[in-house]
This record gives structure tokens, C-alpha cells and sequence, in this order.
């Protein structure tokens, strides 16, 4: 049930997002170009190789791999189940990973997003509110 609010959440933030994306937000002080991937300016910021590998790095941290290899022992068949679980969990949380990171960066400047909480800089910058 975790699970399911939690993408739900994600799912919510990308569709709520996407109507706020600006390609203006490529351009910063540090990538005048825009280049989509910009060129790494320290140790695990920016760039392909340090901020892509760190990037791909946190999707399989929170891709919940010890609740898919629990569910093995109550596979029917695990040999055939187990890795198509595994690579099916992989793939959703890859491309919710991506969406996500190109709606951030496409509401908020990319080097604004260095925060503890970039996700609620993205909220409050399109001014989501929560009403009840």
C-alpha cells in the first residue's frame, strides 16, 4: 500500500508539473548553451559521469529489490517471475525517475535544485498548494 501512494504522489507531481515545464530553464550562468546534459563542475554535480552514474546510482537505491526477492518464495515459478520482476520494477522506476528529473529541471533551473528537498523547491515555484 506504501508503494502505491508513493507513486501515486510521483505520478501526481509529473502530470501537475508538466503544464509549468519552460525550456528556458537550461540556460544558467554555468551552462550559457543550454546543453541538455551540462558539463560537470565538481566532484558528483553535473556532467554524464558524475551526475548521471550518482543519478542512476539513487534509482536503485530506492528501487525496493529486497520486496520483489521476498515475494520469490511465493512464486509459482521464480526462475521465469523473479527476473522479470526485477527488470519490470528496474523499468517503471526509470521512467518515472527520468520524468520526474526533466519536469524538476524544466520548472526550476537545474543549479537552484542542489537542495535537500527539490522536489518542494519545484512545489513552491508553480505554487501548488494543498487545500482542504
Amino acid at each position: 500500500m506504501i508503494v502505491v501512494i508513493k507513486v501515486a504522489i510521483v505520478i501526481v507531481f509529473i502530470l501537475a508539473g508538466a503544464w509549468f515545464v519552460s525550456t528556458a530553464n537550461g540556460v544558467t550562468p554555468a551552462n550559457p548553451t543550454g546543453a541538455f546534459i551540462p558539463h560537470s563542475i565538481g566532484s558528483g554535480q553535473y556532467g554524464w559521469k558524475r551526475g548521471g552514474t550518482r543519478g542512476s546510482g539513487s534509482i536503485l537505491r530506492h528501487i525496493g529489490l529486497e520486496a520483489v526477492s521476498t515475494a520469490a518464495q511465493e512464486a509459482r515459478n521464480p526462475k521465469r517471475d523473479m527476473p522479470i520482476g526485477i527488470l519490470g520494477s528496474l523499468a517503471i522506476c526509470t521512467v518515472l525517475y527520468v520524468l520526474v528529473a526533466f519536469v524538476l529541471t524544466g520548472i526550476v533551473p537545474y543549479d537552484k535544485l542542489n537542495v535537500a528537498d527539490p522536489i518542494a523547491v519545484g512545489i513552491d515555484a508553480i505554487g501548488m498548494k494543498w487545500r482542504l
